[in-house]
């Protein structure tokens, strides 16, 4: 999935990302280099613990967040919404 990221938006920059999913931040480091906000979303408290504990970056904000329900989060003010790895 990685793979197909990077080249599917390599070519692009974006304001406002939001990651589903995020985990622990496998694809937020690379997306930083393409956005200037960034917000990560996961269930896992442990996943986004270990995502805290890798980037640590004022642009992005790590929320815990159970997809299946409504996310708080602000609607159409993002660019890009990535996803992987998700059920």
């Amino acid at each position: 999935m990685k793979k197909v990221l990077f080249e599917t938006l390599s070519d692009y920059s974006f304001e406002n990302v939001l990651e589903l999913g995020c985990g622990t931040a496998k694809n937020t480091k690379w997306l930083l280099g393409k956005a200037t906000r960034i917000i990560g979303l996961d269930f896992s408290e442990e996943m986004l613990n270990k995502a805290k504990e890798k980037i640590h970056d004022k642009r992005v904000t790590f929320k815990k967040a159970d997809l299946n329900e409504n996310w708080e989060v602000d609607n159409n003010s993002f660019d890009l919404i990535c996803c992987s790895l998700t059920r």
